[in-house]
């Protein structure tokens, strides 16, 4: 028997680490100790159910978590060393990084004092530091995780509200069609498809009931959009009469920003560098959906799609409803990115990202190094 002795703290993701990173024959229990705050008893449960529900760590057993004094040094040490001598009879590694510092110092002192072996969640360097059992640093290590994305969302007390949708569920001819507008981004969008879609709004609230009179007539790349679209029965077009018109309102969500979202998943997905990636991420509790989730060892990427920088107040909106999926979500291991289809507004955005201290901007033909921006945005310092 091999068991994990865990403070917890407000932070969920800490105590999920040293238990992905032990794999399926590390810990057969984890023992989690918690303050007489409600709000750790919370964050205790959801890790319980987050591991419960995983089939990586579903046959860890996870008892009722014991009390921990958050305040009293001497306290914390003796409800520590308490939990310890419960599993005499098995191998017992105390986990550091949770609780309040009373409660990591209590629980470091614990563990010396019975010659239990250490580990601590190093976040900015993203390692594991080992120590024995008289409090000596063996190793420091690089973690590797894969955690999912849902248990992650448990662990912070949140489920999906349906099924979040795929890369390989978006048909194959749109896939290549938004990877090819990225790669011809000059022609195709900025100078083609981006101003129809400013006259399609502007004539009709609903574009899809009615044709559009373009005020120009695309000739390369942008006749070669229209085309395509036409082809994936996005748009009619005549080109004699330069008119157009979505094929209905689906088609026009997809021409009036959905393909950003797709074009994001997509690349996100296509590149590799993470361990999963959702789209259409919907949450209990929450209105509208997130864009796209990945998450690379460890750490939750946040990627919000728009054809434009917000303004105004919707600017507020934006960084609020941001700072809101970091802080709930997994705080210092959510990282947020905007991937935007243009420049326009493109100074508010950033100065109010700055001010703010979240995520960071890709926009425009920099759209094809939104994978790697992701990936750096979620990598240790």
């Amino acid at each position: 028997m091999h068991v994990l002795i865990a403070p917890v703290g407000e932070q969920a993701t800490p105590n999920l680490i040293p238990i992905f990173a032990a794999g399926p024959g590390g810990y057969t229990t984890v023992q989690f100790l918690i303050s007489d705050d409600p709000k750790i008893r919370s964050v205790a449960e959801n890790l319980r159910q987050a591991l419960k529900e995983d089939k990586q760590t579903s046959n860890v057993k996870v008892p009722d978590p014991l009390s921990m004094d958050a305040w009293d040094l001497k306290k914390a040490r003796e409800d520590c060393a308490r939990a310890i001598t419960k599993y005499s009879n098995g191998c017992v590694t105390v986990n550091l990084t949770g609780g309040t510092k009373i409660m990591s110092l209590g629980a470091y002192q614990a563990a010396c004092a019975t010659a239990s072996p250490m580990v601590y969640v190093n976040t900015e360097a993203g390692e594991l530091i080992r120590f024995d059992g008289h409090g000596a640093r063996v190793a420091r290590e690089a973690f590797t995780v894969k955690i999912p994305i849902g248990t992650q969302l448990r662990a912070a007390g949140r489920e999906f509200n349906g099924e979040p949708q795929l890369a390989r569920n978006i048909p194959h001819a749109r896939r290549e069609f938004v990877k090819w507008l990225v790669d011809n981004y000059d022609g195709a969008y900025e100078r083609c498809l981006k101003r129809i879609v400013a006259e399609m709004r502007n004539a009709h609230k609903r574009p899809w009931l009615e044709e559009t009179e373009l005020a120009f007539c695309p000739q390369g790349k942008g006749l070669e959009v229209l085309q395509r679209l036409a082809a994936l029965n996005v748009v009619t077009w005549n080109h004699e009469q330069c008119r157009i018109q979505a094929t209905n309102k689906s088609a026009w969500g997809f021409l009036n920003g959905g393909w950003v979202e797709a074009y994001a998943l997509i690349a996100l997905d296509e590149s590799g560098l993470f361990d999963q990636v959702l789209g259409n991420v919907n949450i209990k509790g929450f209105a509208g959906d997130i864009d796209v989730m990945v998450t690379r060892n460890g750490r939750l990427g946040i990627v919000e799609c728009k054809t434009k920088g917000p303004y105004g107040e919707g600017v507020t909106a934006v960084i609020a409803k941001i700072r809101q999926y970091e802080a709930i979500f997994g705080g210092p291991y959510a990282r947020a990115v905007f991937a935007l289809a243009s420049d326009e507004n493109i100074r508010v955005i950033q100065e109010a990202s700055e001010q703010f201290g979240i995520g960071m901007l890709i926009y425009g033909r920099e759209l094809r190094e939104l994978a790697r921006a992701v990936c750096r945005t979620l990598s240790p310092a």
